[in-house]
């Protein structure tokens, strides 16, 4: 039992400020990090969520909805993946014909995209079915979210092979 609550505190109420941000991070860099210091804060009833200790299932609710949220963030990257993919081997020639004539190149192309299309597939079917009301879609969560980031990275490894040195460095 988790006797937890949840509550709002906006930015501008007295006591509440930034700490140290984060800067240089990998990954998400578009979501600002930083550290957030309470000193005295008071916090008013009507800024309670929810009910009192009933912040544990509406935490899990969320973490099931910013797990599948992860996992179409994957399901975009490998897509932009094997959109470069395609486009580069059809641009690039080696030995006087396009690569994307060549054998292996249709395979890693063809290996990504199957793989791009069933977590898609898995992702529409799992966020289709969510209930935004209540938690216990942990299981579905956790393994879009598993699947999908781990394709992206496989589909992101194949387009550098695919893209040789312009899939390593920028121009």
């Amino acid at each position: 039992r988790m006797d937890i609550s949840q509550f709002i505190v906006s930015k501008d109420m007295k006591g509440f400020t930034l700490g140290q941000q984060i800067k240089d991070k990998l990954g998400m860099r578009a979501s600002p990090t930083a550290e957030l210091v309470f000193e005295n804060v008071h916090i008013p009833p009507e800024n309670l969520v929810g009910s009192i200790n009933k912040g544990g299932i509406c935490m899990m609710r969320n973490l099931e909805i910013e797990r599948v949220a992860l996992a179409a963030m994957a399901i975009g990257i490998a897509r932009r993946c094997v959109d470069e993919m395609v486009q580069y081997s059809k641009e690039r020639k080696a030995f006087g014909k396009e690569i994307h004539n060549f054998g292996q190149i249709q395979k890693a192309i063809t290996e990504s995209y199957g793989e791009y299309m069933a977590g898609k597939t898995y992702l529409y079917t799992i966020a289709n079915g969510l209930d935004l009301q209540s938690h216990g879609n942990g299981l579905d969560a956790d393994g879009v979210k598993l699947y999908a980031a781990s394709m992206a990275k496989n589909v992101a490894d194949r387009a550098i092979q695919v893209m040789g040195g312009y899939g390593y460095v920028g121009e």
